[in-house]
């Protein structure tokens, strides 16, 4: 049995841009083939990197690093993969144009800080989650990244700081929808050795 906790964490959201226009212009059998291979690359990845997927939201994933088991590389993990992700679309959208189906872009956010972590559910149905400020911040800063793009707060730059590479010219302060105060987020290029291959 895992153990409720309230535990410092890294956040990572994910989506596909334009999604729903594309579920409602493609073939409904071709969108869900093109989307399982693009989940299938995504989930090889992140496990690669040791992070807890929590939860698939259509095209959107919700992955967790430091629980249910502490890990102090949460941070640097969640971040290098963040890049793996954004660079394994290139290859993503090569399948897709033999396919004959269309390229697609994916924003990623990326928070650190304190969440409530546990079984959700009733005796019936179950599962492992995560909520609290934070969690809900982490999903806003994702929404403001763009396609082919990572986001990260002040706390996960603060975290990395001598590693992180940042895109000056993407820094932006936003006030996202529930939060009180304003927030700086930072446009990441990349962490230690690993870049962006669209960013060089």
């Amino acid at each position: 049995k895992i153990e409720s906790a309230k535990k410092k964490v890294t956040m990572m959201f994910t989506d596909i841009r334009g999604s729903t226009k594309l579920s409602e212009s493609m073939d409904a059998a071709d969108f869900i083939k093109m989307l399982n291979h693009y989940l299938s690359e995504m989930i090889m990845i992140i496990d690669s990197w040791q992070g807890n997927i929590l939860e698939f939201e259509g095209d959107a994933i919700v992955v967790v690093w430091g629980a249910p088991v502490d890990n102090e590389a949460a941070c640097w993990q969640a971040a290098s993969c963040a890049i793996a992700l954004q660079n394994r679309m290139e290859a993503v959208n090569r399948w897709n144009e033999e396919q004959g189906y269309p390229a697609i872009s994916m924003g990623i956010g990326l928070h650190t800080g304190e969440a409530i972590l546990g079984n959700v559910g009733s005796d019936i149905r179950t599962k492992y989650d995560m909520i609290g400020r934070n969690v809900n911040l982490a999903a806003r800063i994702q929404s403001y990244a763009k396609g082919g793009s990572i986001l990260v707060s002040e706390e996960v730059r603060a975290e990395l700081e001598g590693d992180i590479k940042i895109d000056e010219k993407g820094t932006v302060r936003v006030q996202p929808k529930g939060i009180k105060e304003e927030v700086c987020l930072y446009e990441m290029t990349g962490c230690g050795n690993i870049k962006l291959r669209n960013k060089r």
